[in-house]
């Protein structure tokens, strides 16, 4: 049976503003960030190396995604009904822990869009021959990779559970 379908979320009504009002910044910050290293103009005046980019775009993305996707569950969730408005002085764990699960989504979506840069970056640094360099492609494969780590953040969280416990028990085998 899939635990999710017993957990009720619930906020105080402030907090639900709160929450849409972050989410809406992150959106807007995600957006500004990317067309930031989009838009040649601008990226190229500033000489950043294709590292440098890759973390911004990939940032700027992956904010993006995730605001998306929880800006969504927010306001489904309150549509459905599937959230209890709680009174002040009720469920206070229930309550702190659903408004911090809403507020580090997308931190975690910042982290893990930095970790696809590192990834891919060492990926093919690897692979290449004479330590090649990194060109423009780069950055927008880490940047289409990164949306999707933020608008999934929650799955990504469940797989980097599962596969890194087998990582960190092949790694203390050697």
């Amino acid at each position: 049976m899939d635990e999710r379908k017993n957990i009720q979320l619930a906020l105080h009504k402030w907090m639900v503003h709160v929450i849409f009002i972050y989410y809406f910044v992150f959106f807007i910050f995600g957006n500004i960030l990317t067309l930031f290293i989009l838009i040649p103009k601008y990226h190229t005046s500033m000489d950043y190396t294709m590292i440098t980019s890759s973390l911004l775009g990939s940032i700027g993305m992956s904010s993006m995604g995730s605001s998306i996707f929880y800006i969504r569950k927010l306001y489904k969730s309150c549509i459905r009904r599937d959230m209890t408005i709680a009174p002040d002085n009720n469920d206070t764990l229930i309550i702190l822990g659903t408004f911090i699960y809403y507020l580090a989504r997308p931190l975690f979506s910042v982290g893990f869009s930095i970790l696809v840069v590192i990834g891919l970056a060492t990926g093919l640094l690897a692979i290449s021959i004479r330590g090649g360099e990194l060109n423009i492609g780069f950055t927008y494969l880490t940047m289409f990779f990164s949306f999707f780590i933020g608008f999934q953040v929650g799955s990504f969280i469940k797989r980097l559970e599962r596969r890194g416990e087998r990582i960190v028990n092949k790694i203390m085998e050697v």
